[in-house]
């Protein structure tokens, strides 16, 4: 057994400096904190289990010296068997002394060390990821160059690498490129679900959910401006529950005076109920909410307690188009649970590229109820064709593509 003591000006050096000299495999016995950094006792070769039991002895009491000083008087630090710390001493010995059982030995280091160790551990399996996803592309591009050409044409579009590998995983690899190119297209279409005028065609009741700013207001004021055209103001009712934002009731409160559409305020769940009740006579009924962030409790309260009181009344996520596709991502990972019949897309006339909205609700599975664009009432909204949004998509990439990210490519091919 090579027993052999190490200084370095901190413990990463230190390790190093084991690692070249004794191998990865060298057992650490002990390790001391020096003014000018720190000490470092290994051993490699065959293996003297009491002098292994010596070091563990010490360093135990060490762990039992600190936590007395710190008060710790209920940590438990027996041994284990008479042989190595027991679990409780592994859970609860001083940061600065740590156990860490490997296979029967004993192994004591810093702990500060072990975050580093960690740390470099975790950003090497992250480059490790990262040269071998880039390598499966790079043997993709080369048995597939069709599709990997389609894949960086739907990066430009906006598609997340993520949706474009899926939507060209079945086609031919011998598809000439214009062939691939509409197949790819047609399945993108396929997976857009879209509703056909679910409001107002036949009214009911309805509440609009979303984040803040992304127009909620303005669509419900397109919404009920449409049915009151073709049916009538006295048909129509404006509910609002937006106390956070000023000035969001006397909105909608002089919409509603122009076209004499009734207006009316909630300030809680219970008040919208019994608000809701006493417009029953009402064909349509739009709930314009309060901004909620991804996760909001307040929103799951409302969605869910409208489900379970009034069945009748069906909620829609609203969306922004120019909100870029992780916030998307997020907005609609914190919906999880919730029972949305669809969503509705606002800002269109304001975003660069539609791909990345596309890409949210398709992942989603959330189908389209309504477009929205522009700050003209009741203009600027329609009813979406699947088709036609592709086509839109394609189209706005065309004045303004996407930067294709590489590297994002790549991360779609990291092998799972």
């Amino acid at each position: 057994m090579n027993v052999r003591r190490y200084f370095a000006a901190n413990m990463r050096s230190a390790l190093d400096l084991v690692r070249r000299e004794q191998g990865p495999d060298a057992l650490i016995l002990s390790n001391r904190k020096l003014d000018n950094g720190v000490e470092l006792i290994t051993a490699d070769g065959d293996i003297d289990e009491a002098l292994v039991q010596k070091f563990a002895d010490q360093a135990q009491a060490k762990a039992k010296q600190r936590i007395a000083a710190r008060g710790a008087a209920e940590s438990e630090v027996a041994p284990h068997d008479g042989d190595r710390p027991s679990a409780s001493a592994i859970t609860s010995a001083a940061p600065a002394e740590r156990v860490l059982a490997d296979s029967g030995e004993s192994l004591w280091s810093d702990a500060r060390a072990v975050a580093d160790m960690a740390r470099e551990l975790s950003g090497l399996k992250g480059l490790i990821e990262q040269q071998l996803s880039g390598l499966a592309w790079s043997q993709y591009g080369g048995k597939y160059p069709t599709r990997a050409r389609l894949l960086r044409l739907l990066s430009r579009v906006g598609i997340t690498p993520s949706l474009g590998r899926e939507l060209i995983a079945e086609l031919p690899p011998d598809a000439p490129f214009n062939d691939g190119w509409r197949l790819t297209l047609k399945r993108l279409e396929s997976r857009l679900k879209v509703l056909d005028d679910p409001i107002l065609k036949a009214g009911g009741r309805f509440a609009l959910c979303g984040p803040t700013g992304v127009g909620k207001t303005l669509l419900a004021c397109k919404l009920a401006a449409h049915y009151a055209l073709r049916h009538g103001p006295e048909r129509v009712a404006l509910v609002s529950t937006d106390e956070q934002r000023l000035g969001a009731h006397q909105q909608l409160k002089v919409f509603g005076g122009l076209l004499g559409i009734a207006v009316h305020t909630a300030a809680s769940i219970a008040e919208l109920t019994q608000c809701l009740d006493r417009l029953g006579e009402k064909e349509l009924v739009i709930i314009d909410t309060p901004g909620a962030p991804p996760g909001d409790a307040a929103l799951h309260e409302l969605v869910n307690t409208l489900a379970l009181e009034d069945e009748s009344v069906a909620s829609y996520l609203v969306l922004s188009a120019t909100t870029d596709y992780l916030s998307l991502h997020n907005i609609l990972a914190g919906t999880t649970g919730l029972d949305f019949h669809g969503c509705m897309l606002t800002k269109l006339d304001e975003a660069a590229v539609l791909g990345p909205a596309v890409s949210a609700v398709v992942e989603a599975g959330l189908p389209v109820a309504y477009l929205c664009a522009g700050q003209d009432v009741p203009d600027d909204l329609e009813t979406p064709l699947a088709r036609n949004l592709v086509e839109r998509t394609i189209a706005l990439a065309g004045d303004t593509p996407s930067q294709e990210d590489p590297s994002a490519i790549e991360r779609a091919f990291t092998i799972q």
